[in-house]
């Protein structure tokens, strides 16, 4: 889904959409992605944390059932402000702190992942502010890898990534695919076995994907 958006929305630039628009489209995909992700991540936190309230007890300093609802978990994370992460660092600390050991998924996230996961975040903020402080961090970004001057992040985002000769796999497609890669991850420590199963010829790839989805339709709503 990923490169066909990139690939879909930039071979139509200079036809359909004239540059601006193109870089608008894939700074709305970007709020988007950011967002199902965020949404996945927070029901994540709350089953993993509601399974086992051991930790979570003894951060906040009460004395709790072992196990709670999901709707209790979310009233309090909610309630202390917890869902109010800035990338995907705030996440992982978060999660050490309220989740036990053996139920806490996030740790199994790569470092890579969380790298360009948290560089999308930098770039998502300057996308929805458009402030002094956003441009100044994404300025910084840019510096790190290279790019001299400010661009726009939709722009930036069609460029090639810097590590590949194929102009297919963009910016884009490399760090929003971090943030898929990183609930597979998650996946696979908390289900080793069915993760296996979802493998094809020892990868996860997009057959692997069309396997999962197909799981998933079976799964009843608002699981």
């Amino acid at each position: 889904m990923l490169r066909f958006i990139g690939e879909k929305i930039g071979s139509l630039r200079g036809k359909l959409f004239s540059n601006l628009e193109t870089h608008e489209i894939i700074e709305a995909f970007v709020i988007k992605f950011i967002c199902d992700w965020e949404w996945f991540i927070e029901r994540h936190v709350v089953h993993l944390m509601s399974r086992d309230t051991t930790q979570l007890s003894e951060h906040l300093t009460l004395t709790l059932p072992t196990t709670i609802s999901f709707e209790e978990g979310v009233a309090i994370l909610n309630g202390t402000g917890y869902f109010n992460f800035k990338n995907c660092s705030d996440i992982k600390a978060l999660a050490k702190k309220i989740i036990i050991a053996q139920n806490n998924s996030f740790p199994s996230i790569t470092q890579d992942a969380i790298k360009n996961i948290d560089n999308l975040y930098t770039i998502r903020n300057y996308i929805a502010h458009k402030s002094n402080k956003s441009k100044k961090t994404l300025t910084a970004l840019y510096t790190q890898i290279g790019i001299t001057s400010f661009i726009e992040p939709g722009e930036y985002l069609l460029l090639k990534h810097k590590d590949e000769t194929d102009p297919k796999y963009t910016n884009f497609y490399y760090h929003c695919f971090s943030l898929f890669m990183s609930a597979f991850q998650m996946w696979e420590f908390l289900f080793p076995h069915s993760f296996e199963e979802l493998k094809v010829n020892g990868e996860f790839n997009a057959e692997s994907m069309q396997r999962l989805l197909h799981l998933l339709t079976f799964r009843k709503a608002g699981d």
